[in-house]
């Protein structure tokens, strides 16, 4: 599902329903028909949700005293979100300690963000390997594609489609049985 903020004169959110292999939206329901989103918001600019709660936040510019007034108005969840992992989803779940395996290494670490250098044991003989990079919140900023040696190792360098932010990020390797394991590392 996706929610959009559009100008229409009363009904300013609507709820669109992407389907079937192409992902084309199949369906759309005004916020006028949902039950907490029948407010008319005035200009609405941007809604967010905080997957943490459920709430949303909608920005809107209110113009109805003739000077363009900012507002931000809260929308809280009856029930709070939960977070799951799922396939379709941008934000993954983030890993627990006992991902870690010793037998992944990232460097340098700490990191300039433009370059990673990774290896890895045993990951499967001659076998494809994902190799993604996530920030912190477990959200995927980069994927790419290695290939295990024939003792099951890999040596690779991730070279960064864009400069990271400083903060913490994650390494996720897959290989292709399945096997999952991540190592940490900030960028300064």
């Amino acid at each position: 599902m996706l929610l959009v903020c559009r100008f229409s004169g009363g009904d300013d959110i609507i709820l669109l329903q992407p389907g079937g292999t192409s992902k084309d939206i199949v369906s759309a329901v005004t916020g006028s028909q949902i039950p907490g989103l029948r407010k008319p918001f005035a200009n609405p600019l941007d809604i967010v949700e905080d997957e943490r709660t459920g709430n949303l936040y909608i920005t809107e510019y209110y113009d109805g005293n003739g000077k363009g007034k900012p507002y931000l108005t809260l929308l809280k969840a009856n029930t709070p979100a939960t977070m799951t992992a799922q396939s379709s989803s941008p934000a993954l779940a983030l890993p627990d300690e006992s991902t870690f395996g010793d037998n992944l290494e990232v460097y340098p670490n700490p990191n300039r963000g433009s370059s990673i250098h990774i290896t890895a044991q045993r990951v499967g003989m001659n076998a494809p390997v994902s190799v993604a990079v996530l920030d912190a919140a477990g959200r995927l900023v980069q994927a790419n594609l290695a290939h295990s040696d024939a003792q099951g190792g890999i040596k690779t360098e991730v070279t960064l489609n864009r400069h990271l932010n400083q903060g913490l990020y994650f390494i996720k390797l897959q290989t292709q049985t399945g096997v999952v394991r991540y190592r940490k590392f900030l960028v300064q």
